[in-house]
């Protein structure tokens, strides 16, 4: 007979009651709970807000069904309702001796100011366009409510209740034409996907092409040294920034094209540096003279055209093989615009590759003032700049600097944006073309978050269309969309 061996292993027979226990799943969704068990949608999602007094009270009902039922446990049913086991015990208790689940009053002096006080606040925010002091305003809201509170209440006043200081926010001038394209443009564009056949409304689209692809591309200087907030303790000291001059700060150019991930491509088509060789004339610590170096320029017609026919266009036939098509949208520049028919020309040409054709290349203008309709300006720039700007002081002021400054632009540019925030970046433009459509064509709109993208319509196109198959466009006036626009009061922190 075996013996007994104490440890960590078992040497008598297995109960049956353990076997139950460890074929029975320890965790239990709180939707296959009784009814009165069940939390609801609002108070699983109330964040770090506490139950109120009717949620306490369902809480205690559902405590008592679970000790009758036998299921949950209170553990279980703590984790369902986003609360300790400790605070239900705590309001059961609560119930049995008081008869009521209800929190009780807190200890502590009355809170001064109301939600109508709030709204006399409001108010005065507006009254006053958001610029004032806080003492200005505790003095017109004594003045107005007949009440005597200090600036210090009325500041940590409106802070608990969500107030924030804020920018004026620069917006390009649209005319009446720009908005008028600007709507046809998100009409056109509504719902799309940005990839494959869904939804394509452009003119020329063949009946057997089936592989699509779009590709955003637009400049942007990248700056060596940037002005960045810090946050600092009370005795630490601020850094200062040594530069040659404060008006004239080292940078770079590069010329950006992404597209939307699908399949077996990633998104990233690269990143080409905007610049033009010249001769040194004299020897100087950099060059020898008659050496040839490169220097960073604004693009002109002629650059632009030979960066799309060396770079841009035999990476886009690589990456792309085998695709029927792929529209390129740029903005309305004029070193775009210069050379659009020799683009045009360059885009129809097809070659093989491997025994595979290469796509047809279509270039597609975006409507003018409008960088919040290509991706690259709308966000895609903006995170690309906080990634290389982490270790700008890392690289000196100078022509070396610059070319080692260039590839880490490079290097951030393909190394961090990875399928997923690609994919975020689309969703997020097709997003903005919505808001777009709602604001009637102008761009008095906030920029949506948290984008749920809808699914794709995906059926087979022709090009003959008739009115019943544009979508549907909102018929409401500019004044009617101003009223439904978010919009946030303009008010302001002390400084």
């Amino acid at each position: 007979m075996q013996k007994e061996v104490h440890g960590s292993v078992r040497t008598r027979p297995t109960s049956a009651r353990l076997t139950t226990a460890s074929k029975t799943p320890g965790v239990m969704s709180y939707h296959a709970w009784p009814s009165p068990c069940r939390p609801s949608l609002a108070t699983v999602e109330r964040g770090s807000r506490q139950l109120t007094d009717e949620e306490r009270t369902q809480l205690a009902t559902a405590a008592r069904c679970a000790r009758h039922a036998g299921t949950p446990s209170i553990k279980e049913l703590a984790g369902g309702w986003k609360i300790s086991p400790q605070a239900i015990y705590e309001i059961i208790n609560r119930q049995r001796e008081t008869g009521s689940a209800a929190a009780l009053r807190r200890t502590g002096p009355a809170h001064l100011l109301t939600d109508a006080d709030e709204a006399v606040l409001a108010e005065l925010s507006e009254e006053l366009d958001g610029e004032y002091t806080w003492e200005e305003m505790t003095e017109r809201f004594n003045e107005r409510t007949g009440k005597e509170v200090s600036t210090s209440t009325v500041f940590r006043f409106c802070k608990s209740r969500g107030w924030r200081e804020v920018c004026d926010k620069y917006v390009p001038c649209l005319t009446s034409a720009d908005v008028k394209a600007r709507r046809e443009w998100a009409e056109q564009h509504v719902n799309y996907a940005w990839i494959g056949r869904e939804n394509l409304r452009h003119d020329n689209l063949r009946d057997d092409w089936k592989k699509i692809a779009w590709i955003d591309i637009d400049e942007k200087w990248f700056y060596m040294r940037t002005r960045k907030k810090k946050k600092m303790h009370e005795g630490q000291k601020r850094s200062r920034t040594a530069v040659k001059s404060k008006r004239f700060i080292d940078k770079v150019m590069g010329l950006c094209a992404v597209g939307r991930p699908q399949g077996d491509f990633d998104g990233i088509i690269g990143i080409y540096r905007c610049s033009e060789k010249r001769q040194a004339e004299r020897n100087s610590k950099f060059h020898a003279r008659g050496e040839w170096y490169e220097v960073d320029c604004e693009v002109n017609g002629e650059m632009f055209r030979r960066m799309v026919q060396t770079k841009l266009i035999p990476d886009i036939q690589h990456k792309l093989l085998g695709y029927d098509c792929v529209y390129v949208q740029m903005d309305g520049a004029r070193a775009h615009v210069k050379c659009w028919e020799d683009l045009v020309e360059l885009g129809a040409m097809r070659r093989q590759i491997n025994g595979q054709k290469t796509p047809i290349i279509r270039f597609v203008r975006q409507p003018a003032n409008s960088p919040d309709t290509n991706v690259l300006d709308l966000c895609f720039f903006r995170s690309l700049a906080k990634l290389v700007s982490k270790k700008e002081r890392t690289f000196k002021q100078g022509y070396e600097g610059k070319e080692a400054f260039w590839e880490h632009v490079v290097k951030t540019f393909y190394d961090y944006h990875t399928e997923r925030t690609l994919d975020r970046c689309w969703r997020t433009k097709s997003a903005v073309v919505q808001s777009i459509l709602d604001a009637q064509g102008t761009n008095d709109y906030e920029l949506p978050h948290g984008c749920i993208e809808s699914k794709p319509i995906v059926q087979e196109l022709s090009d003959v269309s008739t009115d019943e198959d544009e979508p549907l466009v909102r018929t409401l006036s500019f004044e009617d969309a101003q009223g439904v626009l978010p919009c946030s009061l303009p008010h302001s922190l002390p400084r």
